[in-house]
């Protein structure tokens, strides 16, 4: 844990780096992806949630003091081998 690297066969240049996993609740599963930092300078990350009790997955823009959807801020090939990951982890 810590050191997973997600990469893209068709984004090669770029990847995203895992920094943290952990139970939120009974039913919320997160990965925590290591800090970017956005076309104004400021900096950001991504949680990408697992909600067991919905049965979906959800992406989170996390900023400093402001939080949103991050759905499109993941492309759909990183979304594919994230979501592998994170199914292997919740045991689905």
């Amino acid at each position: 844990m810590g050191k997973k690297i997600f990469k893209c066969d068709e984004i090669k240049e770029f990847f995203y780096r895992l920094i943290g996993e952990y139970w939120l609740d009974d039913d919320t599963y997160v990965l925590v992806l290591a800090d970017m930092v956005d076309e104004d300078g400021d900096v950001y990350n991504i949680d990408v949630e697992w909600h067991n009790d919905e049965q979906r997955v959800t992406y989170t823009k996390v900023y400093e003091f402001e939080t949103m959807d991050g759905t499109d801020c993941v492309s759909d090939c990183f979304k594919k081998v994230i979501e592998e990951y994170l199914m292997k982890q919740v045991n689905k």
